[in-house]
């Protein structure tokens, strides 16, 4: 724990009296103790979305005269609610800064900063939306060369992220001046609407089309070959495409990534498999929440009526 080129305590709290004061006292014992601490992450903040004092008066005004055009009982409720977010937003900017304060928060990397949000954080695609308010984008060259140590908080992973940007480090801005080319593999991110192709990888079939700014992008899902129409915001350069020397009958084939869920698809075609899977309900409903989500499979594997169907699948696999 006291190896600080290999460990850092995250502290985690909330902006009010009791944890503020608890995170004073935990990052006083992690100095004693030599264990470095590196970040606080402040949870469940409204300082930023809120109505300040003024603003709630003038909304109370509104309210107190009523209009033609709002339902007053929702006028009321509107209220009433911004009285609560405001009230929260005075008591965690009053503990916000003295934790900002505190001696031994001055020696952090940063204080990272999180809304209060509307979902529950779970599942794969909550986590991912809640993980980007503690990262940052990397800073653009020109940031770079003026940033100084004394700039402000840094976000937790900042550390990480610059990395990228530094030019000394293998492989940093592998992907800044990339233009797609037929056979790169990409992976799939930052779709809002269609979110569950997020994180799957693909193969660019066709290049940038000058009227759309698109490209498309060959994948398999749910056991099909689909290709999208992608912007270059929603692609990530992971492998560009094999320049081997061949001949000109092979270069005119467009490559083709072998997709991942091809073998296990290819199990699930077998006639025993099959027919255990139409033999048990459970074993149904498992198969197909794996396919359309490959990473649920580790849920299954604890399963002791799991088992009969993975032990077969796994010998077909020969794994």
């Amino acid at each position: 724990l006291q190896d600080q080129r290999r460990t850092r305590f995250v502290v985690v709290c909330i902006a009010e009296y009791l944890s503020v004061s608890e995170t004073q006292r935990l990052l006083r014992e992690l100095k004693k103790n030599q264990v470095r601490a590196s970040h606080i992450i402040v949870n469940q903040l409204v300082v930023d979305s809120a109505l300040n004092k003024e603003e709630l008066t003038e909304l109370e005004g509104l309210a107190e005269v009523g209009s033609l055009m709002l339902n007053q009982d929702l006028l009321s409720k509107t209220v009433h609610a911004c009285r609560l977010t405001t009230a929260r937003k005075g008591i965690q900017e009053k503990y916000l800064g003295q934790l900002k304060s505190f001696p031994e928060a001055q020696d952090l990397d940063g204080i990272c900063e999180v809304p209060l949000l509307a979902e529950e954080v779970t599942g794969n695609d909550a986590l991912r939306r809640f993980a980007e308010y503690m990262t940052q984008n990397p800073p653009s060259e020109a940031e770079s060369a003026v940033k100084s140590a004394s700039s402000g908080p840094r976000r937790l992973y900042d550390d990480q992220l610059e990395k990228n940007t530094n030019p000394d480090v293998e492989g940093a801005g592998a992907s800044s001046s990339w233009s797609p080319t037929k056979g790169d593999t990409v992976k799939i991110t930052g779709l809002a609407k269609a979110a569950q192709y997020n994180g799957l990888e693909g193969v660019i079939a066709s290049t940038i089309d000058s009227e759309t700014n698109r490209c498309g992008v060959r994948i398999e899902y749910n056991g099909k070959i689909k290709t999208l129409a992608l912007q270059m915001k929603n692609m990530e350069l992971l492998h560009n495409a094999k320049k081997a020397k061949s001949s000109d009958a092979d270069k005119a084939k467009p490559p083709v990534a072998e997709p991942p869920m091809t073998k296990a698809m290819a199990v699930l075609n077998d006639p025993e498999i099959k027919a255990l899977v139409e033999s048990n309900p459970k074993f149904k409903d498992a198969v197909e929440d794996c396919i359309g989500n490959p990473m649920n499979f580790m849920k299954y594997l604890s399963d002791p009526e799991m088992s009969p169907l993975i032990s077969k699948a796994m010998a077909k696999l020969k794994f």
